[in-house]
């Protein structure tokens, strides 16, 4: 049985393993090599995927225990380059944690590569396979980790914008909210300024799709901000069209990392 391997991340030990598609469906032992009372060389040709190879393994006793050593597999993970910040990577379904393109110690079969997938984000799962005689033979289906974000995640991105157009109402902050919010007086004194917004705007909302937590928005349907105030001394009240653009970044969480509205 192949089992029972001392690999070289705990993400690679038996519990993976045992969820390994297409794990080798036999093993012949066709000779032994004794190296010491705890280490042994074995031969033997196993057959997978339909395939008879010839396989080494190195087997040790550590912690009373004999385990397999797969001596000089390894197989290249998929391009994680597209990931949110902070998204954990997972291996037949248990996370990674590791950010290491080439992982070594692994016994063959099929390993599944995914993101792990919140209600904002979610992966496809890119399959790599590693054969008996150590080499990679290239994956099944994309070659890539690719995170898309969810309606979910765009439904986020509305409540940030709209509580940040309230906010900024509120507290007439033109900085995160540019110029919409700015009432001018060319030939007049502003006093008891109070702002509110009387609509919100309909959003066009899109990821970007080099970073699924990075988002865009404007919108065809604008709504209005209302203004109270007193010019020079004279109470007046007008309403504004407003049509926001900017940018808004979500963590995996769906968090808010960053706002900006224009």
């Amino acid at each position: 049985s192949l089992t029972g391997f001392d690999g070289t991340s705990a993400f690679f030990q038996d519990d993976v393993y045992a969820k390994v598609k297409n794990r080798p469906e036999s093993f012949a032992k066709t000779g032994v090599e004794k190296i010491s009372d705890d280490y042994v060389k074995v031969n033997g040709t196993v057959k997978q995927k339909g395939r008879d190879l010839d396989a080494k393994f190195t087997v040790k006793k550590i912690g009373g225990q004999w385990k397999i050593q797969p001596g000089y597999t390894s197989l290249i993970a998929p391009s994680t380059s597209s990931l949110p910040q902070g998204t954990p990577v997972l291996v037949n379904g248990a996370e990674s944690g590791t950010n290491d393109r080439i992982l070594t110690g692994l016994l063959p079969g099929d390993y599944d590569f995914s993101a792990k997938s919140t209600k904002y984000f979610t992966s496809n799962t890119v399959t790599r396979t590693v054969w008996a005689d150590g080499t990679d033979e290239g994956s099944t289906g994309a070659s890539s980790l690719v995170v898309k974000a969810t309606p979910e995640a765009e439904k986020a991105v509305a409540a940030a914008v709209a509580s940040t157009l309230t906010t900024c109402a509120e507290k007439q902050d033109v900085v995160t909210c540019g110029s919409a919010f700015k009432v001018k007086g060319y030939d007049f004194t502003l006093t008891d300024l109070k702002v509110s917004v009387k609509k919100q705007p309909t959003l066009l909302i899109k990821s970007s799709s080099y970073d699924p937590s990075s988002f865009t928005f404007d919108t065809d349907t604008p709504g209005t901000i209302h203004y109270d105030y007193k010019a020079n001394g004279t109470p007046d009240q007008r309403d504004k069209d407003l049509k926001p653009t900017g940018r808004v970044r979500i963590g995996v969480d769906g968090s808010v990392k960053e706002i900006k509205v224009y």
